[in-house]
């Protein structure tokens, strides 16, 4: 039986620091992906602000060279040229500057205000050539405002709420903010801030991205988890080399 939003939240935020380790130990990523964040958000720190950085052209090339290096610019996500996507960040620097000040496991935390006003952002940010802009947008965002967005992707945090395609694509915005909500919910009780540190805990919303990560893999939620397992279970019951053996005799 599909496990319910509600229980995957409190199943998320009971082994918080357990999902945190494990990702530690296995990370979904690489290391030449985890050094361009790491040089994105260093840059981000030196400019000393939100709105300086989405004004910056280093910095914007930073960024695209880790969205490429996240796989963002193939498979369907088209990103805009540099000099749009330069263009397009300036755009967004004084409505990205005024958030600065807000983070996600404040107490005090507007949720639905804030979602509200990342929204507006994401829908005039425009970083790829198709329709399907949220996965960019959070990526990038996350450089810019890293105490407050979390990155999202269509693997993990769309296997953790169960959205389609038409989530990503036709209700968007009631995606986010619903996913936005949830977060907020989930650092207000776990403070990710506290495993902020080495590797990929570089920021509490990068902490919280990577737990949830972890808790999709556990429970093979996402396509490649439960690929992955089923040709693990199938190795276990010897059942792989009885499908190559008889291939095999197929193909003769």
């Amino acid at each position: 039986m599909p496990l319910s939003l509600e229980t995957k939240i409190r199943t998320l935020v009971e082994g918080f620091p357990d999902f945190v380790r494990t990702f530690g130990d296995t990370p979904a990523f690489n290391d030449r992906q985890l050094a361009s964040h790491r040089e994105t958000l260093a840059l981000r720190s030196q400019l000393g602000s939100a709105g300086a950085a989405a004004n910056s052209r280093a910095f914007s090339d930073s960024l695209r060279n880790t969205l490429e290096l996240w796989r963002m610019n193939s498979r369907g996500a088209s990103l805009i040229s540099a000099d749009d996507f330069h263009a397009s960040l300036k755009r967004s620097a004084k409505d990205v500057a005024a958030l600065e000040s807000a983070t996600l496991e404040d107490d005090t935390l507007q949720h639905a205000v804030i979602a509200g006003k990342l929204w507006t952002v994401i829908e005039r940010l425009r970083l790829t050539e198709t329709r399907a802009q949220l996965v960019t947008s959070t990526k990038s965002l996350h450089h810019l405002l890293p105490d407050l967005v979390v990155p999202m992707d269509r693997q993990f945090t769309g296997a953790f709420f169960g959205w389609n395609n038409q989530a990503w694509q036709v209700t968007q915005e009631r995606s986010f903010k619903t996913a936005f909500g949830v977060f907020a919910n989930i650092a207000r009780k776990v403070k990710p801030s506290q495993y902020m540190g080495s590797g990929w805990n570089t920021s509490s919303t990068k902490v919280l991205g990577n737990a949830l990560v972890s808790f999709c893999r556990r429970h093979e939620l996402d396509k490649a988890s439960r690929d992955k397992a089923i040709i693990a279970r199938a190795t276990e019951l010897g059942l792989l080399g009885d499908l190559a053996s008889k291939a095999g005799k197929r193909k003769t």
